[in-house]
């Protein structure tokens, strides 16, 4: 009998599971269907979650000064905490979000200093905070749901809101079934979708073949981390040319006491012009020194690494170009490498400087601060002002195999604080279609969330 009892109790939990798992997937689709698809940007913000984490209403306000009250009012608003907040090109970003009683919600907010302005015949019932710039709106045009936004003025807020709905009820973003799927099951705390085609005009803007980059990030077991992949909005994932195998070759020339060491493997099928004009894009000062080196970027094959070591008693609050060793390592065909030393050999003379090359090939050139070796080492390009004698030995190797990109930074917490105890350590792997970081902090004295929006 109590077998029984204990299966019947059992079949309950599951079916309980079942319903709330069906009950979750319609309220993020409904949500869904407020964001027009021409939007550039959609999350999904589980303020639970994030909660739950460890976000409190002190260090909310270190992020954003009305981020503390987002947290609340949607909260206010529906026992799941969730919103969905979106981008349109230079319109106002908007935040959506379910409401479980009109009445209750109103009599919150204007517990919390909040006054409405429209009547009970208005089309829209707007509230607003003298101590915020957030505004936020009840519409006849979207019954269960309220808006908010931070505006200059309520008739703002009133258009944007009207724009979004004229547009999400002729395309919205549940139209691209991939996307959807994605948002509507995804179980981070922030579940995000962002266009392409605002990295590269080429790309379509939007239908089936638009790209998106895809993430969610999630706070489990003290750790923080982030995965996402590039697809279409079909939910086809999209696989970027270009990248191969990382040789972890270059680590006998790394210390174990790197702050930074990172690694991406590439082949000549990197369409460098296209990343050439995203950077010229963020900055226009950037094309003559991207004109100087585009040539040598193309003609990379293998491996390029970057590893960064502080020097011992280094102080990180007095940065100086001498706190910080480096090595820079780059696989290319052997006459690209040596016409890429020559030309480097030659600058450093034509400046003044005195390179002296010894029987190895390992040319030095002595900066006053620093002391940089340039040569032809293994086939790689390499600038180092570390030592180059293959011998050093460190724990970075399960972090780097098999991957396509790889960073790791590690950073003790008493670098940003003298009291701080612990390390700050993140994990970036990078392949054709995707990526993932992971952050944790072993031996510090907080949980990883409360600490970063601390420091």
């Amino acid at each position: 009998m109590k077998q029984f009892s204990s299966m019947c109790g059992l079949i309950a939990a599951v079916v309980l599971l079942i319903a709330a798992a069906s009950c979750n997937a319609p309220s993020r689709g409904k949500l869904l269907h407020n964001v027009p698809a021409s939007a550039s940007m959609t999350a999904i913000v589980n303020f639970s979650d994030l909660t739950d984490a460890g976000l409190t209403d002190e260090n909310a306000s270190k992020i954003s000064s009305d981020l503390k009250e987002m947290r609340a009012v949607v909260s206010n608003a529906n026992s799941d905490g969730v919103a969905a907040f979106f981008t349109q090109g230079s319109g106002l970003d908007l935040t959506v979000f379910a409401v479980d009683n009109d009445d209750n919600f109103t009599a919150k907010l204007t517990d919390a200093g909040y006054v409405s302005e429209g009547g009970e015949g208005a089309e829209f019932k707007i509230f607003t905070n003298q101590e915020s710039n957030l505004h936020i709106a009840l519409s006849k045009l979207t019954p269960g749901f309220a808006w908010m936004a931070e505006c200059r003025s309520s008739q703002e807020l009133a258009e944007a809101v009207t724009n979004a709905v004229n547009l999400s009820g002729k395309n919205n973003i549940t139209e691209y079934k991939g996307l959807a799927e994605y948002l509507e099951n995804g179980n981070g705390a922030v579940i995000m979708a962002f266009n392409c085609h605002q990295l590269d005009e080429k790309l379509p803007l939007d239908g089936d073949e638009s790209q998106w980059i895809c993430s969610q990030l999630t706070i489990n077991d003290n750790t923080i981390a982030l995965n996402g992949q590039r697809m279409l909005s079909t939910g086809k994932p999209v696989e970027i040319p270009g990248f191969t195998t990382i040789s972890n070759d270059f680590l006998r020339y790394v210390p174990d006491n790197a702050a930074i060491v990172a690694a991406v493997g590439l082949t000549p099928e990197v369409d460098w012009d296209a990343a050439s004009r995203l950077v010229s894009a963020f900055n226009r000062e950037a094309n003559f020194a991207i004109s100087l080196i585009l040539p040598y970027l193309k003609s990379i094959d293998g491996t390029v690494a970057v590893a960064a070591v502080p020097r011992e008693g280094a102080d990180i609050n007095n940065p100086s170009p001498d706190m910080i060793d480096f090595l820079v390592m780059a696989r290319m065909p052997q006459k690209e490498v040596n016409d890429a030393i020559e030309q480097i050999r030659s600058l450093a003379e034509q400046t003044g400087f005195n390179p002296q090359t010894d029987k190895e090939g390992v040319t030095t050139v002595n900066l006053g601060d620093m002391t940089v070796k340039l040569g032809n080492l293994d086939g790689y390009l390499t600038l180092s002002t570390l030592p180059l004698d293959g011998k050093a030995n460190n724990s970075f190797a399960p972090d780097m195999e098999g991957k396509e990109g790889a960073m790791v930074c590690v950073v003790p917490l008493s670098w940003l604080s003298k009291d701080r105890q612990g390390t700050l350590r993140s994990v970036f792997n990078l392949t054709s279609s995707g990526y993932s970081l992971k952050l944790t902090a072993p031996g510090a004295q907080s949980d990883i969330l409360p600490l970063l929006l601390s420091l």
